[in-house]
């Protein structure tokens, strides 16, 4: 792989061959350019024309990439561990279905990824939840599960299960989180390929292709097949044996000093390996080790019964999964909002002002409208004869004269279009009023709150209270109360007209309004 540009950073000259059950380790210093290899296997970086990645039937040429989904496919476990917000059993399952669920391969990459320790600590086991991001697990932990993951979802041929079914498995520098004995344990689990130290991998990856990229160069003599790559380049490629007798003489003095340090850290450690065996105070620590690990299996054999889910009913399960949640469930109220909701509302909008002037600018809107509608009764009635208003202001025939109807009448609608613009106004004033006041304060709140508040509340949570929630204050509530307002005043302005005219329509308008807080009540509370 390469990039387009000549001033990137570029990979060449990588040419090697793995098969199923075979371990590569790829190691070189710091920015040697290993993870994009691993990134370049996956088809996140750009290709040259010429570079060819052949996973079974699924191949990258010339930029284009065809897959076969049924026959190939690759597990991966990032040098940065992706988290889920889930249980721990749902981040190595990785969205395999219950009905595909492997228990006892399950079971096996617990133990191969020394994760049963860890059970033990947790609440509820498995079924514990992992808090955003996962802070509440340590570096070590995040990774031997982003291991299990990749581990589960590997080399399961034997099972009809098309999630447990990948091709290759990419391992990207997972060890360096670990400290040195769980480093050791969980490379005797996984990746020795020694014949003293084989059982595990036979029987989670034996099926599978692995590239595991380490610094790690003690252990470059127990994998099958070594890369070694610096500054870009691949400079060796082979067994642990063939690195050994290796001809440094084609390569520059820069090569020359990476391969002499793999070949003197590898030697170091086995020359420190062999000299703590013949030590007695070192043996007697580790047989001091093994009776801890022994009482530990038996603790772990005591509790496993705990950790299988499958036999446990449905309470039981769900018991154990409360015991280990740590995320709050959202709080979302249903139906009409409550009273206290509509006079927070008002209350922070302006209070005792905002709702005495909103009420005077709606009485003299409303009533300009009824004063439009009367004195077109009036105009009407003016038609042969003079009428007289107020009692002392008379109007002449509408035939002798259409002026001062047509000026009382455009000095009403003059009015109309002033109070309807000034209570429109109020309001949405009011409602940026209100909207600005719960927005301060739900930021004054955030940013206060303690740390344990972020571990229990995703933060997609807090970014939709800030973006959608406030959008619907902004809008949605202040167009609410604008039509509730709007609506309240022509009831009130309707009946007020009704019973002027007819005061004994009072019954009947009382009735009705009973009956339509019996159908809201129903329907609505």
């Amino acid at each position: 792989p390469s990039s387009s540009s000549s001033s990137s950073f570029t990979l060449s000259g990588v040419n090697f061959q793995l098969k199923r059950g075979e371990v590569l380790a790829v190691v070189g210093p710091v920015g040697s350019g290993k993870s994009t290899l691993i990134q370049a296997i996956l088809g996140d970086v750009q290709s040259s024309p010429d570079t060819s990645i052949i996973i079974n039937t699924s191949s990258t040429h010339n930029g284009n990439t065809n897959t076969n989904k049924t026959n190939a496919s690759i597990s991966y476990a990032a040098q940065t561990p992706f988290i889920l917000s889930t249980t721990v059993r749902e981040n190595i399952l990785f969205g395999s279905s219950n009905t595909n669920f492997d228990r006892e391969r399950y079971e096996r990459v617990l133990d191969a990824c020394c994760l049963r320790p860890d059970l033990l600590q947790w609440p509820s086991g498995d079924m514990t939840q992992i808090g955003e991001r996962g802070v509440t697990m340590s570096g070590g932990q995040k990774a031997r599960v982003s291991a299990a993951r990749a581990v589960y979802n590997t080399g399961n041929n034997n099972n009809n299960n098309n999630s447990c079914n990948s091709n290759l498995a990419l391992f990207d520098d997972i060890l360096s989180a670990l400290d040195a004995n769980t480093s050791q344990q969980l490379f005797d689990n996984l990746f020795d390929n020694t014949n003293n130290n084989n059982n595990n991998r036979h029987l989670l990856l034996h099926n599978a292709g692995v590239v595991l990229v380490t610094h790690s160069q003690h252990v470059l003599k127990r994998v099958d097949k070594i890369l070694v790559l610096d500054n870009g380049e691949a400079i060796f490629y082979g067994t642990w044996n063939e690195l050994q007798s290796f001809d440094e003489a084609v390569h520059t003095t820069r090569h020359k000093a990476t391969l002499q340090s793999m070949r003197s850290s590898s030697l170091q450690h086995s020359s420190a390996a062999a000299a703590a065996s013949d030590n007695d105070i070192i043996v007697s620590a580790a047989a001091v080790s093994n009776d801890k690990q022994q009482q530990q299996r038996q603790q772990i054999k005591k509790t496993e019964s705990y950790y299988k889910s499958d036999d446990d009913d449905e309470d039981a399960l769900n018991d154990k999964i409360k015991g280990g949640t740590i995320i709050e469930a959202e709080g979302r109220e249903h139906g009409i909002s409550s009273i206290s909701i509509w006079i927070l509302w008002f209350k922070y909008a302006g209070g005792i002002v905002f709702i005495t002037v909103q009420i005077f600018l709606m009485a003299f809107d409303r009533g300009s409208y009824v004063a439009i509608d009367w004195w077109l009764a009036t105009w009407t009635s003016a038609a042969g004869r003079a009428v007289t208003v107020f009692g002392n202001i008379e109007f002449p025939n509408q035939h002798d004269s259409q002026t001062p109807y047509i000026v009382v009448y455009a000095v009403l609608v003059a009015s109309v279009l002033c109070f309807v613009t000034m209570r429109s106004q109020w309001m949405v004033t009011g409602g940026i009023r209100a909207s600005r006041r719960v927005f301060f304060n739900m930021t004054r709140r955030v940013l206060h709150a303690p740390m344990s508040y972020f571990d229990t509340h995703p933060i997609g949570r807090i970014l939709n209270r800030f973006t959608f929630d406030v959008e619907q204050v902004d809008i949605t509530l202040a167009q609410s109360m604008s039509i509730f307002i709007i609506a309240t005043s022509w009831l009130v302005a309707g009946q007020v007209v009704i019973i002027a005219v007819v005061p004994w329509l009072f019954i009947i308008s009382a009735f009705v309004l009973f009956l339509y807080a019996l159908v809201l009540r129903k329907y609505r509370w």
